[in-house]
């Protein structure tokens, strides 16, 4: 099963196109609450936190079952710290991996995935601008809330 859980509905909503089996608006329901109903009274074996937020992060990590992963791919704010309990990680088995980028394997790998139409990530972009439009393309990112991916054509 896969999971998502955002805070903007737009967002959900297209993760629910592109294949989510559930889709959670965290601000307006309790993720750990719904997940456990959802996945038959478990917690989920791999969590993968994207938002630069040291508070999803720890969030995140309640999420998990006993021997789940959580994994980090966005950083969180400058010199965020948040208390933990390394027992908790050592007695549930829980593994943490930091993702800060992808090695030339990984990046061979999943450009023969998107080449190959084996990914299909055209739902995901969702404005095209001009490079003479760039500011108005900013303002619709910080917007965030009818956005994913952005692309800024430099020529016509």
């Amino acid at each position: 099963m896969v999971c998502i859980s955002d805070l903007v509905d737009f967002k959900l909503d297209l993760a629910k196109q592109v294949g989510a089996d559930v889709v959670i608006n965290a601000g307006k329901e309790d993720v750990l609450d719904r997940l456990c109903v959802e996945n038959r009274g478990r917690k989920a074996d791999r969590v993968m936190t994207i938002a630069g937020s040291i508070k999803v992060l720890q969030q995140a990590a309640g999420l998990l079952d006993k021997g789940g992963t959580l994994i980090q791919f966005g950083p969180t704010e400058q010199d965020a710290t948040f208390p933990w309990a390394p027992n908790d990680f050592f007695y549930n088995e829980i593994s943490y991996i930091p993702s800060y980028s992808s090695s030339p394997i990984d990046t061979k790998e999943v450009s023969h995935l998107l080449f190959g139409g084996r990914i299909q990530v055209k739902n995901l972009i969702t404005h095209h601008f001009p490079l003479d439009r760039i500011e108005e393309a900013l303002e619709v990112k910080a917007r965030a809330t009818d956005s994913l991916k952005i692309i800024i054509h430099p020529n016509e």
